[in-house]
Protein backbone atom coordinates (compact mmCIF):
# COMPACT_ATOMS: atom_id res chain seq x y z
CA UNK A 1 0.00 0.00 0.00
CA UNK A 2 1.31 3.65 -0.34
CA UNK A 3 -0.16 6.74 1.30
CA UNK A 4 -2.15 8.90 -1.70
CA UNK A 5 -3.22 12.17 1.09
CA UNK A 6 -3.46 12.67 4.52
CA UNK A 7 -6.00 15.70 5.15
CA UNK A 8 -7.83 16.78 8.37
CA UNK A 9 -10.99 19.28 8.54
CA UNK A 10 -11.14 22.19 10.88
CA UNK A 11 -12.83 20.12 13.51
CA UNK A 12 -9.47 17.91 14.14
CA UNK A 13 -10.87 15.06 12.38
CA UNK A 14 -8.54 13.37 9.81
CA UNK A 15 -8.35 10.54 7.21
CA UNK A 16 -5.46 9.12 5.04
CA UNK A 17 -6.10 7.43 1.72
CA UNK A 18 -3.91 4.51 0.93
CA UNK A 19 -3.84 2.26 -2.42
CA UNK A 20 -2.81 -0.86 -3.30
CA UNK A 21 0.22 -0.51 -5.89
CA UNK A 22 -0.84 -3.80 -7.15
CA UNK A 23 -4.68 -3.65 -7.85
CA UNK A 24 -5.15 0.35 -7.27
CA UNK A 25 -7.83 -0.56 -4.96
CA UNK A 26 -7.94 1.98 -2.10
CA UNK A 27 -8.81 2.35 1.51
CA UNK A 28 -9.63 5.62 3.16
CA UNK A 29 -9.25 5.04 7.17
CA UNK A 30 -10.65 7.83 9.32
CA UNK A 31 -8.90 8.80 12.34
CA UNK A 32 -10.86 8.81 15.89
CA UNK A 33 -10.44 10.96 18.62
CA UNK A 34 -7.24 12.63 19.01
CA UNK A 35 -7.89 15.83 20.99
CA UNK A 36 -9.92 18.09 22.99
CA UNK A 37 -11.91 19.17 19.85
CA UNK A 38 -13.00 15.88 18.93
CA UNK A 39 -15.05 15.39 22.03
CA UNK A 40 -16.83 18.33 21.56
CA UNK A 41 -17.67 16.96 17.60
CA UNK A 42 -18.54 13.47 19.60
CA UNK A 43 -21.15 15.29 21.87
CA UNK A 44 -22.58 17.80 19.26
CA UNK A 45 -25.47 14.87 18.68
CA UNK A 46 -28.47 16.94 17.48
CA UNK A 47 -29.81 14.51 15.85
CA UNK A 48 -30.77 16.68 12.29
CA UNK A 49 -31.95 16.10 9.03
CA UNK A 50 -29.83 13.96 6.89
CA UNK A 51 -28.49 16.51 4.26
CA UNK A 52 -25.59 14.28 2.19
CA UNK A 53 -27.01 13.38 -0.85
CA UNK A 54 -29.71 15.97 -1.03
CA UNK A 55 -33.10 15.20 -2.48
CA UNK A 56 -32.36 11.90 -2.48
CA UNK A 57 -31.59 12.02 1.69
CA UNK A 58 -35.32 10.48 3.36
CA UNK A 59 -37.22 13.29 4.92
CA UNK A 60 -37.44 11.47 7.91
CA UNK A 61 -33.59 10.21 8.45
CA UNK A 62 -31.70 11.70 11.14
CA UNK A 63 -28.28 11.75 11.94
CA UNK A 64 -25.41 12.73 14.53
CA UNK A 65 -25.04 16.68 14.06
CA UNK A 66 -21.57 16.58 14.69
CA UNK A 67 -19.99 13.48 12.89
CA UNK A 68 -22.48 14.62 9.30
CA UNK A 69 -20.44 18.27 10.21
CA UNK A 70 -17.22 16.68 10.19
CA UNK A 71 -17.77 14.38 7.35
CA UNK A 72 -18.68 17.23 5.26
CA UNK A 73 -15.73 18.77 5.44
CA UNK A 74 -13.19 15.90 5.47
CA UNK A 75 -15.26 15.16 2.36
CA UNK A 76 -14.36 18.34 0.76
CA UNK A 77 -10.39 17.73 1.35
CA UNK A 78 -10.71 14.03 0.43
CA UNK A 79 -12.55 14.02 -2.96
CA UNK A 80 -9.46 15.19 -5.09
CA UNK A 81 -7.15 13.17 -4.28
CA UNK A 82 -9.98 10.17 -5.36
CA UNK A 83 -9.37 9.18 -9.35
CA UNK A 84 -11.70 10.05 -11.78
CA UNK A 85 -12.05 6.79 -13.62
CA UNK A 86 -12.75 3.66 -12.44
CA UNK A 87 -15.77 4.21 -10.29
CA UNK A 88 -17.28 0.85 -10.16
CA UNK A 89 -14.46 -0.23 -8.03
CA UNK A 90 -15.79 0.01 -4.48
CA UNK A 91 -13.54 2.01 -1.60
CA UNK A 92 -13.14 0.88 1.46
CA UNK A 93 -13.71 3.15 4.26
CA UNK A 94 -12.90 1.98 7.87
CA UNK A 95 -12.69 4.38 11.08
CA UNK A 96 -12.11 3.90 15.12
CA UNK A 97 -15.11 5.46 16.85
CA UNK A 98 -15.15 9.29 16.01
CA UNK A 99 -13.62 7.56 12.72
CA UNK A 100 -15.82 4.95 12.19
CA UNK A 101 -19.17 7.81 12.77
CA UNK A 102 -17.29 9.76 10.24
CA UNK A 103 -16.08 6.71 7.22
CA UNK A 104 -20.31 6.07 7.64
CA UNK A 105 -21.12 9.22 6.01
CA UNK A 106 -18.47 9.45 3.90
CA UNK A 107 -19.92 6.22 2.06
CA UNK A 108 -22.86 8.54 0.94
CA UNK A 109 -21.06 11.39 0.36
CA UNK A 110 -19.00 8.84 -2.30
CA UNK A 111 -22.51 7.44 -3.39
CA UNK A 112 -23.66 10.89 -4.15
CA UNK A 113 -20.56 10.91 -6.65
CA UNK A 114 -21.61 8.03 -8.25
CA UNK A 115 -19.31 5.57 -6.44
CA UNK A 116 -19.51 2.59 -4.27
CA UNK A 117 -18.25 2.17 -0.76
CA UNK A 118 -17.55 -0.63 1.68
CA UNK A 119 -17.47 0.36 5.63
CA UNK A 120 -15.61 -1.89 8.26
CA UNK A 121 -15.81 0.44 11.78
CA UNK A 122 -14.29 -0.40 14.56
CA UNK A 123 -15.64 0.58 18.00
CA UNK A 124 -17.72 2.85 16.10
CA UNK A 125 -21.27 4.45 17.20
CA UNK A 126 -24.61 4.60 15.87
CA UNK A 127 -25.28 7.43 14.55
CA UNK A 128 -28.84 7.77 13.08
CA UNK A 129 -32.37 6.44 13.48
CA UNK A 130 -34.07 3.96 11.53
CA UNK A 131 -34.74 5.97 8.31
CA UNK A 132 -31.28 7.13 7.92
CA UNK A 133 -29.63 3.50 8.71
CA UNK A 134 -32.28 2.04 6.06
CA UNK A 135 -30.88 4.89 3.29
CA UNK A 136 -27.25 3.68 4.14
CA UNK A 137 -28.30 0.08 3.85
CA UNK A 138 -29.74 0.73 0.22
CA UNK A 139 -27.34 2.79 -0.69
CA UNK A 140 -23.76 1.78 0.59
CA UNK A 141 -22.36 -1.79 0.09
CA UNK A 142 -23.14 -3.81 3.16
CA UNK A 143 -21.21 -2.77 6.55
CA UNK A 144 -19.41 -4.33 9.12
CA UNK A 145 -18.96 -2.99 12.90
CA UNK A 146 -16.47 -4.93 15.00
CA UNK A 147 -17.00 -4.53 18.94
CA UNK A 148 -15.08 -6.74 21.76
CA UNK A 149 -16.70 -7.55 25.24
CA UNK A 150 -14.25 -4.92 27.24
CA UNK A 151 -15.47 -1.57 25.57
CA UNK A 152 -17.30 0.19 28.19
CA UNK A 153 -17.10 3.09 26.15
CA UNK A 154 -19.35 1.17 23.48
CA UNK A 155 -21.43 -0.26 26.58
CA UNK A 156 -22.10 2.70 27.87
CA UNK A 157 -23.28 4.78 25.00
CA UNK A 158 -25.87 1.72 24.19
CA UNK A 159 -28.83 3.20 26.66
CA UNK A 160 -28.27 7.18 24.75
CA UNK A 161 -28.51 5.40 21.21
CA UNK A 162 -31.26 3.33 22.18
CA UNK A 163 -33.71 5.97 23.45
CA UNK A 164 -32.72 8.17 20.36
CA UNK A 165 -33.49 5.26 18.34
CA UNK A 166 -30.02 4.75 16.64
CA UNK A 167 -29.14 1.70 14.93
CA UNK A 168 -26.34 0.54 13.24
CA UNK A 169 -26.14 0.52 9.67
CA UNK A 170 -24.36 -3.07 8.96
CA UNK A 171 -23.74 -5.97 10.78
CA UNK A 172 -22.37 -6.00 14.49
CA UNK A 173 -19.36 -8.54 14.48
CA UNK A 174 -18.05 -9.50 18.10
CA UNK A 175 -14.25 -9.68 17.89
CA UNK A 176 -11.35 -10.09 20.26
CA UNK A 177 -9.50 -7.29 21.71
CA UNK A 178 -6.04 -8.90 22.07
CA UNK A 179 -5.80 -11.13 19.41
CA UNK A 180 -7.08 -11.03 15.66
CA UNK A 181 -9.77 -12.73 15.83
CA UNK A 182 -13.48 -12.80 14.91
CA UNK A 183 -16.08 -14.43 16.10
CA UNK A 184 -18.85 -15.79 13.28
CA UNK A 185 -21.21 -17.37 16.07
CA UNK A 186 -22.44 -17.15 19.13
CA UNK A 187 -20.59 -20.95 20.21
CA UNK A 188 -17.09 -19.88 18.85
CA UNK A 189 -17.01 -17.51 21.02
CA UNK A 190 -17.95 -19.13 23.85
CA UNK A 191 -15.24 -21.34 22.84
CA UNK A 192 -12.76 -18.42 22.78
CA UNK A 193 -11.07 -16.94 25.45
CA UNK A 194 -13.03 -14.75 27.31
CA UNK A 195 -12.87 -10.51 27.07
CA UNK A 196 -15.05 -10.13 29.97
CA UNK A 197 -14.35 -7.69 32.04
CA UNK A 198 -13.31 -7.28 35.88
CA UNK A 199 -14.76 -4.52 37.39
CA UNK A 200 -12.10 -4.42 40.46
CA UNK A 201 -9.48 -3.47 37.79
CA UNK A 202 -10.85 -0.47 35.77
CA UNK A 203 -9.96 2.26 35.37
CA UNK A 204 -10.50 5.80 33.27
CA UNK A 205 -6.90 4.84 31.48
CA UNK A 206 -7.98 1.30 31.26
CA UNK A 207 -11.65 2.18 30.11
CA UNK A 208 -9.95 4.34 27.06
CA UNK A 209 -7.08 1.97 26.40
CA UNK A 210 -9.72 -1.40 26.11
CA UNK A 211 -11.98 1.03 23.90
CA UNK A 212 -8.88 1.70 21.89
CA UNK A 213 -7.78 -1.93 21.92
CA UNK A 214 -8.78 -4.26 19.07
CA UNK A 215 -7.80 -6.97 17.63
CA UNK A 216 -4.02 -6.97 19.24
CA UNK A 217 -3.18 -3.59 18.40
CA UNK A 218 -3.66 -0.58 20.30
CA UNK A 219 -4.75 2.31 18.06
CA UNK A 220 -6.03 5.37 20.12
CA UNK A 221 -3.64 8.30 20.91
CA UNK A 222 -0.51 8.16 22.83
CA UNK A 223 0.59 9.85 26.11
CA UNK A 224 4.25 10.46 23.75
CA UNK A 225 1.66 12.66 21.80
CA UNK A 226 1.03 15.55 23.60
CA UNK A 227 0.81 18.28 20.73
CA UNK A 228 -1.64 16.24 19.41
CA UNK A 229 -3.98 15.54 22.30
CA UNK A 230 -4.02 18.91 24.04
CA UNK A 231 -4.82 21.07 20.87
CA UNK A 232 -7.16 23.74 22.23
CA UNK A 233 -10.98 22.90 21.78
CA UNK A 234 -11.70 26.50 20.46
Amino acid sequence: MRVVAQVEEPGLSGATIFESKSTGEMIIACRGSASFKNFRTNLDIGPVPLTIGGAAAPADARVHKGFQQASQQLWKQLEPYLPAFDLEQPILLTGHSLGGGTATLLGLHLAAAGRQAELITIAGPRLGNGAFAAHVRGTCLPAMHLVHGNDAVVKSNAKLWDDLGFEHVGTVVPCAQSQPCLYLNDKERRLAVSDAMDPSQMSLKGVLVDHCQYLGVYIGVRLEHPSVWLRSPF
